[in-house]
């Protein structure tokens, strides 16, 4: 009786590893994601992919370049600088950041001067044109609602530069302008191009007020 279970499983036992040896190996352990190409790999600007963020080591520490696009603080231009911005220090109002430029696909960076930015509500946005948005609110300015900014480089540093109200016209869903007249905080959602969604509440009473679609002017050349 033994002697028959025995037998038994190791019949079991080999059919087993005859079947196994004829499946794919994906469905034994599993099929390995491969990273896609990271931004700087690919050259392109304003593209988010999918690949953990690698430091790229430059003279004065790291620039993580990945990790910066996707708080909307690096980019590449359409020519293929790359630029990064680092937060460096704060102080009365103001936030610094440090620039860096490679050429060489973040192979080696240069470091640049300083950017200074009024500290408030700011979400910065790396654009598919290769600069950066910038919206504020609540700054020592004085804003009520978001103001937009464009980032871009120029010379051994970043420039800003103001894009006007792009709310001009907007309505909320009650009806009521988006201007002055109105306190807000605000999420915004890249569309892609040059569009943007706005996601309002009221400041104060944190009501829901509803999405505006809103569009920045093009990019020149830079």
């Amino acid at each position: 009786m033994k002697k028959a279970m025995c037998k038994r499983t190791r019949r079991a036992f080999f059919t087993a590893v005859m079947i196994a040896a004829t499946l794919p190996a994906s469905l034994l352990f599993g099929c390995k994601k491969q990273a896609k190409e990271s931004n700087l790999e690919n050259g392109k600007p304003g593209v988010v992919q999918e690949k953990e963020a690698e430091a790229v080591l430059n003279p004065t520490g790291s620039v993580d370049f990945e990790g910066q696009f996707k708080k909307g603080l690096s980019n590449i231009t359409p020519d293929g600088l790359a630029y990064c911005l680092v937060y460096s220090d704060a102080g009365a109002g103001h936030a610094y950041y440090d620039s860096y430029f490679s050429r060489d696909k973040g192979k080696t960076w240069t470091k640049g001067t300083f950017y200074d930015e009024i500290n408030g509500d700011n979400t910065h946005i790396a654009m598919q044109d290769g600069s950066i948005v910038l919206f504020s609110n609540h700054s020592p300015r004085g804003e009520t609602y978001p103001s937009a900014f464009r980032l871009y480089p120029e010379g051994k540093g970043i420039k800003s530069e103001g894009l006007g109200d792009i709310f001009a016209g907007a309505k909320l869903g009650d009806g009521r302008a988006v201007d002055s007249g109105i306190d807000v905080n605000y999420e915004v959602t890249y569309v892609g191009k040059e569009r943007f969604l706005f996601h309002f509440t009221d400041a104060q009473t944190k009501e829901d007020l509803g999405t505006v679609e809103v569009s920045v002017p093009k990019a020149g050349s830079f």
